[in-house]
């Protein structure tokens, strides 16, 4: 994108990534993006970023405002569900099809998880369980998200035996989160 700029102009780019860790956001602006914005996407953090990279001719700023009740980072419950709302606003038709779409996906990432730690495959495991993580932490299904996020660092850290610790209670968080979203879901 930067060698194809026509000479003056500076197109904003802003990073989406799931890497949230502390010096991100400058190899995000060595590699010539502007700024950075860390998964899962809040629409409390992109409004103020989008007003920063792309003011707006007339009127006054988009500010968007958090959603009370959004999980504090020190607790994780088994199924927050103002985090949808945060992410994509309040659409109840939009948060149905994402959260159906996120229990079938879900249900085949805990069965591919938990293969990968009875036969030690800790490459594998860490890929699915890094996907999974995403998918759970933006349905607001904070608990398996965060077992998820042990499961990626094990698998990353080549801990076959963590690995089989933490997936033996997988099954149990993804069924504890799923019972909490279809009820909502009226299932």
């Amino acid at each position: 994108i930067r060698n194809t700029e026509p000479t003056g102009t500076h197109l904003p780019i802003i990073a989406i990534t799931a890497n949230a860790m502390q010096g991100e956001a400058q190899r995000c602006r060595e590699r010539g993006m502007d700024d950075y914005l860390s998964k899962p996407l809040r629409m409390n953090e992109l409004g103020p970023m989008l007003h920063k990279w792309l003011p707006l001719e007339a009127g006054p700023p988009v500010r968007l405002e958090p959603v009370e009740g959004v999980v504090d980072t020190t607790t994780f419950p088994l199924w927050n569900p103002a985090t949808l709302s945060e992410l994509v606003g309040d659409n109840p038709g939009m948060h149905q099809r994402l959260l159906a779409r996120f229990l079938d996906n879900a249900q085949t990432q805990v069965a591919q998880i938990t293969a990968a730690a009875a036969v030690n495959d800790t490459a594998a495991l860490a890929g699915v369980a890094h996907t999974l993580k995403s998918a759970a932490r933006s349905v607001g299904a904070l608990a398996l998200g965060e077992l998820c996020q042990q499961l990626e660092t094990a698998g990353k850290a080549g801990e076959p035996p963590q690995c089989q610790q933490l997936a033996a209670g997988l099954e149990a968080a993804f069924s504890a989160a799923s019972g909490e979203i279809n009820d909502h879901l009226g299932r």
